[in-house]
């Protein structure tokens, strides 16, 4: 998945010849339905307060105050998300702004656009009304990259025949999608999270048994489904 991260492109394990045909088919439908070339997304955030720690969903780059990311080509229905985790450096003491540009030529007509969205963060003391402040998609969104990230660690366990490491990830993988479902209870991703997060741990039990090689394969497929939720295909 490295080189499809630094590519910024797509992940696919192939476990059967005939499976070949329908990837190229779903790639190459991607090329002709490209609706926006040299998307990019700028974050722009108060440093005084904020810095940001990380990112989910697509790696980005750090410019003073300001968060950008490469989306290059995005094709029609095409959904990308991203996450950035900020760290407080200092206490909040006034409400704060985050400035989000959108930019991208249009695949046809090549006319550069740019959109401009502003988003306020008001701090609270007041606990109930921080616990109504919140957006269902975010918080699904919040649960997903995060248990994506620990399923990932936890395969790296599995690699090493750590068993009982990897199991206690995905434990804590399933507690975190479950508790997101108490805000996101309609969310098809989250359920669909979770049966793969559960379905995974059982085949851990499996793997227990495999020969080497079978674990190999089995590990490449799931890295493959990870991935695919991660870029949200």
């Amino acid at each position: 998945t490295a080189m499809a991260e630094s590519g910024n492109g797509n992940y696919y394990f192939i476990d059967k010849a005939d499976r070949i045909n329908s990837i190229f088919a779903k790639e190459l439908n991607g090329l002709v339905s490209v609706i926006a070339n040299n998307t990019k997304v700028s974050v722009n955030y108060p440093s005084f307060y904020l810095s940001p720690s990380t990112s989910f969903g697509f790696k980005f780059d750090l410019k003073n105050n300001q968060v950008n990311f490469d989306l290059k080509d995005v094709a029609s229905q095409e959904q990308k998300s991203m996450l950035i985790k900020f760290s407080i450096q200092n206490q909040l003491t006034e409400n704060i702004i985050f400035n989000t540009v959108l930019e991208y030529d249009n695949a046809i007509s090549k006319i550069h656009f740019t959109t401009l969205t502003n988003d306020t963060l008001i701090p609270t003391l007041d606990k109930p009304k921080f616990d109504l402040a919140f957006n269902e998609d975010a918080i699904a969104n919040i649960a997903m990259f995060e248990t994506n990230v620990i399923t990932e660690n936890a395969m790296d366990d599995l690699d090493s025949r750590s068993y009982d490491k990897c199991q206690a990830k995905l434990g804590s993988a399933r507690a975190i999608l479950v508790e997101s479902k108490k805000r996101s209870p309609n969310n098809k991703e989250i359920d669909k999270q979770i049966k793969i997060v559960d379905e995974y741990d059982r085949q851990v039990e499996k793997a227990k048994n495999m020969k080497d090689e079978e674990l190999n394969v089995m590990q490449k497929a799931y890295r493959s489904t990870n991935y695919e939720i991660k870029k949200k295909k």
